[in-house]
């Protein structure tokens, strides 16, 4: 039986097969990280923002972490307050701004990034050893482009 999706020359790919494969990669690699996070007892979203805090001094407005991470604030919220449940982070007053808070990690924080960190690394490490590094450097270039544009959309909205 022949290939009826026969393969396209380079160059041929519409916007609609890129956008596809960037989603359905996205969702592939969620699902190989996936049991790494429920291993330790959280979430791609949360971590992302233990993540953020960390690579941030450990401190930050929730207006910077919402920017940062592309959440609405509702859902920044949510997991703001599900990690401090947790007690891997804490709010505190804005000194600078009495009608804003501080979100602060945790010791307890802390050692959660470090523990998860290792299994991550492996896995992401594994999953892009088919691309060199220049590939890796060019991948990331191509998807800031595409993501810039979607930053100009919503800002002309």
């Amino acid at each position: 039986m022949p290939n009826v999706r026969a393969e396209k020359p380079p160059g041929r790919a519409s916007a609609t097969e890129v956008a596809l494969a960037v989603l359905r990669t996205g969702s592939r690699l969620l699902e190989e990280l996936g049991p790494v996070f429920a291993a330790h007892g959280t979430t791609a979203a949360r971590f992302d923002l233990l993540d953020a805090l960390a690579k941030t001094g450990g401190r930050a407005r929730p207006a910077d972490l919402r920017a940062q991470l592309q959440l609405p604030a509702q859902t920044l919220t949510g997991v703001i307050d599900q990690l401090e449940t947790s007690g891997l982070v804490a709010r505190s007053p804005n000194p600078a701004d009495r009608r804003s808070v501080i979100v602060q990690i945790t010791p307890r924080g802390r050692a959660a990034v470090e523990n998860i960190c290792p299994p991550l690394i492996e896995i992401e490490t594994d999953c892009m050893a088919p691309l060199s590094a220049a590939e890796r450097d060019q991948l990331v270039r191509l998807l800031a482009k595409v993501e810039a544009r979607i930053m100009t959309r919503r800002t002309a909205r």
